[in-house]
């Protein structure tokens, strides 16, 4: 039976644990926040931004970067990514074409990041936060680093990154494999049964668990429905809608 995500209640963890890795979209952000205004905010302000900024090196080197990747894409043998948009000078369609399907591409991201600083600097953007409180805290998401930075630099309770012990982004591995895990435990030099990773991505956590990560099931509203109880490696996960559950 599944149940609605507000209506989930947590039970405590079955060990201690010294260092908690935090998901964004969808823990520690409201998933809402990052769909109906980050993403859509980039994407209409896609050609603006590079007509203000089409001579600046930065610029120059995400249009690279785009290139290079719309390059690979057109020679592998995945039907989708065959249909890569040529970027051309704009880079607006490919851009476009990518964010089409949530791509996780670490061209996309940076750009998009890029564009948010842009919005969180003149006060067009602004983020929103739950509480964190407790242990060393890192982040781990698919978005760039400088975009998480954003994010909390700009929160509505102000600047947070000072809570944050570091961050991690798709260089560190896809959050969806087991290895991307085992080597966030050998950067913050924690053992993985010491790590508490908080996501609402079913498959984030069961790679986290194989890594040997301790992981709890994040039930914000918005969030995609769960089947619950959820279980892992035949170990019910804990539920949290509250980081001071945990």
């Amino acid at each position: 039976m599944s149940e609605q995500v507000h209506n989930v209640t947590t039970s405590p963890l079955h060990d201690d644990y010294s260092a908690v890795i935090l998901d964004v979209e969808g823990t520690t952000t409201p998933i809402t926040f990052v769909h109906d205004e980050l993403f859509p905010y980039a994407k209409s302000h896609l050609e603006s931004f590079f007509r203000a900024t089409r001579s600046t090196d930065e610029t120059a080197a995400l249009v690279a970067d785009l290139r290079q990747q719309a390059e690979s894409d057109i020679k592998s043998d995945d039907d989708q990514l065959k249909q890569a948009p040529q970027v051309a000078s704009t880079s607006g369609e490919n851009v476009r074409w990518q964010m089409s399907w949530d791509r996780k591409s670490a061209p996309l991201k940076n750009l998009q990041g890029v564009i948010w600083r842009r919005g969180y600097q003149n006060g067009e953007l602004k983020g929103a936060w739950w509480k964190a409180k407790g242990k060393k805290i890192y982040i781990y998401s698919s978005g760039s680093v400088a975009a998480q930075n954003l994010l909390f630099a700009y929160s509505d309770k102000g600047d947070l990154q000072h809570f944050f012990s570091g961050n991690f982004d798709s260089k560190i591995g896809l959050k969806q494999d087991v290895s991307s895990y085992t080597n966030i435990a050998t950067q913050i030099s924690v053992e993985p049964r010491q790590i508490l990773f908080v996501s609402d991505a079913v498959r984030e956590l069961i790679a986290a668990r194989a890594a040997g990560f301790q992981v709890v099931l994040s039930v914000r509203p918005g969030n995609a429905p769960v089947e619950l109880p959820l279980t892992i490696d035949n170990r019910r996960v804990v539920v949290s809608s509250d980081f001071r559950q945990l």
